[in-house]
C-alpha cells in the first residue's frame, strides 16, 4: 500500500471514529440543570417570584407589555427545570400551565396540566388547606379555559371542599354556563349578587344567561316535528 493511501485510510478511520462519537457521545450538561435541593429552591423562588405578579396583573384584565411576556416565558423556563428535577410536585406544574395558556401555549400547557393531575396529593394538612385550596381553583381555571370541564369542576369542588370562597363560586357558575346547566348556575349567582368582589361579574353571567335562553326559545321548532328541549331545562 503506497503512503498516499495510507495517510488517505488513515482519515476515513478519523471521520469514522469522529461521526460515532457525535452519534453515541452522551448530551453536554445543560448549564440550567438542577442538581441538587439548594438550587432547586433557589430556581423555585425566583419562578414563583417573577411569575406571580405577572399572572396578577393578567388576571385584572391588563394585557402585559413584551418585556414582561419575556419575564412570564422566563419564569416558565424556570419551572420546567424545577420540575425536571423534581417531577412528583404538582403546584410547580400546576402554575406551569397557567403561564403557558397566558402565553398561548395550549399544548404545553395541556402537558403540564396533565402532569400535575397525576401528581395530585390524596391527603391535604390542616395548616396548607387554604394554600392548597388557592392551587386547586388556579388549577381548576386553567381546566376551565383549556375546555376541561368535567375535570375543572372536580378539581374545582375540592377547592370549595378545603375552604369556600365566592370566587370559587363563581368559576363553578361558569362552568355550570358552558355545560348548558343553567338552572344550577342561576342558583349560585343568585347568592353571589351581593357579594362585594363577585357580585357586578355574578349579574353578567346572569345576564348571558337570560340571553341564551332567550335566542334558544327563539330558535325553538313552534309546531311539527319533535320540540328540543330549552337550554338549561
Amino acid at each position: 500500500m503506497s503512503w498516499l493511501a495510507k495517510i488517505l485510510v488513515g482519515l476515513v478511520a478519523v471521520v469514522a471514529v469522529v461521526g460515532l462519537y457525535s452519534v453515541f457521545a452522551p448530551p453536554p450538561p445543560d448549564p440550567n440543570a438542577i442538581t441538587n435541593e439548594e438550587k432547586y429552591r433557589e430556581v423555585y423562588a425566583e419562578a414563583i417570584d417573577q411569575a406571580l405578579p405577572l399572572m396578577e396583573v393578567l388576571d385584572s384584565g391588563v394585557a402585559l407589555s413584551e418585556a414582561q411576556l419575556r419575564a412570564l416565558d422566563e419564569a416558565g423556563d424556570k419551572l420546567d427545570q424545577v420540575n425536571k428535577f423534581r417531577p412528583d410536585d404538582f403546584r410547580s406544574y400546576v402554575l406551569l400551565s397557567r403561564i403557558r395558556l397566558a402565553l398561548g401555549d395550549d399544548e404545553s400547557a395541556k402537558a403540564a396540566y396533565r402532569q400535575a393531575e397525576l401528581n395530585l396529593p390524596t391527603r391535604i394538612p390542616d395548616n396548607e388547606r387554604t394554600e392548597f385550596a388557592e392551587i386547586q381553583y388556579g388549577f381548576a381555571e386553567v381546566g376551565y379555559q383549556l375546555g376541561e370541564y368535567e375535570r375543572a369542576a372536580t378539581q374545582l369542588n375540592q377547592a370549595i371542599n378545603l375552604v369556600p370562597h365566592p370566587k370559587y363560586d363563581l368559576l363553578k357558575a361558569r362552568i355550570l354556563v358552558q355545560q348548558q346547566a343553567y338552572d344550577a348556575a342561576m342558583e349560585i349567582l343568585n347568592s353571589l349578587r351581593l357579594d362585594a368582589e363577585q357580585g357586578e361579574a355574578a349579574d353578567q353571567l346572569i345576564e348571558f344567561i337570560r340571553r341564551a335562553r332567550a335566542a334558544s326559545s327563539e330558535s325553538a321548532p313552534t309546531s311539527g316535528g319533535s320540540d328540543s328541549a330549552s337550554l338549561g331545562s
